[in-house]
């Protein structure tokens, strides 16, 4: 379960491209924000879907969490 999906606060993460393809670049998670939201469907409110935001080390703003991959998870 490498899937950045899966990341937590103090995991090293690298961030991969729209492509899939890796960037080669190591970032250290800062943060997690998981948001969910409900999707109108034929006539009613009935799907509730969520994505991961991951607040990474020396980036402004959040990064999807589909577009990284962990590569090593925070020591206790």
């Amino acid at each position: 379960m490498d899937h950045g999906d899966h990341a937590k606060v103090g995991d090293l993460v690298e961030l991969i491209g729209p492509n899939g393809q890796c960037l080669g670049i190591i970032k250290l998670v800062l943060g997690v924000q998981e948001v969910s939201r409900r999707m109108f469907n034929s006539s009613k409110w009935n799907h509730l879907s969520s994505e991961k935001y991951l607040y990474l080390e020396g980036e402004a703003g959040k990064r999807k969490a589909c577009f990284t991959r962990i590569v090593q998870r925070a020591t206790k």
